[in-house]
């Protein structure tokens, strides 16, 4: 069930999205946008706790400003995580390349991870950040291994189902 937190932390989302397209007025004028103003004023509003953005009115702002920064935060609540693929991550390439790959962005996390902890046994912010920085190209480090193997395995049931034929 929701909580009063989580209908804070969308206010916050929404006032954050709004200001990434330059403010309310700006925001009003986004191609898509049905709405007016003062509705887009309601919607980040802490004041006005029933009321929020319409689904529709949400994709034409974050398309507008490039971030999905109210869908991250709906992901984040339901204890989920988003972050941006490069184009095309994983969509061509040997298995082989892409396998090193991930040897190579999973070492730099660990060697990152030792390099934080190796002088007090704890992680800084400034550790974390950086930490973060490896976790993140690590993981999509897998993600495009992941859907090399996905079209191996598809293309492996197509050529099985051409020769039974």
């Amino acid at each position: 069930m929701p909580t009063e937190s989580n209908f804070a932390d969308l206010k916050i989302a929404t006032r954050e999205l709004i200001s990434r397209c330059n403010g309310i007025e700006s925001s009003a004028l986004v191609d898509g946008c049905r709405v007016g103003k003062s509705n887009i004023s309601r919607y980040q509003s802490k004041g006005d706790r029933e009321i929020f953005i319409p689904i529709d009115v949400l994709l034409a702002l974050e398309l507008d400003c490039g971030d999905p920064v109210i869908t991250k935060t709906l992901a984040r609540l339901n204890g989920y995580e988003m972050f941006q693929l490069p184009d095309a991550v994983g969509s061509r390439g040997p298995i082989h390349k892409q396998l090193l790959k991930v040897f190579k962005e999973s070492g730099d996390v660990f060697t990152q991870g030792a390099k934080a902890l190796e002088d007090d046994n704890h992680v800084s912010p400034v550790e974390a950040q950086a930490l973060l920085k490896e976790t993140n190209e690590a993981l999509i480090a897998f993600i495009a291994l992941q859907r090399l193997l996905q079209k191996r395995i598809q293309v492996g049931i197509l050529e099985q189902t051409a020769t039974i034929a």
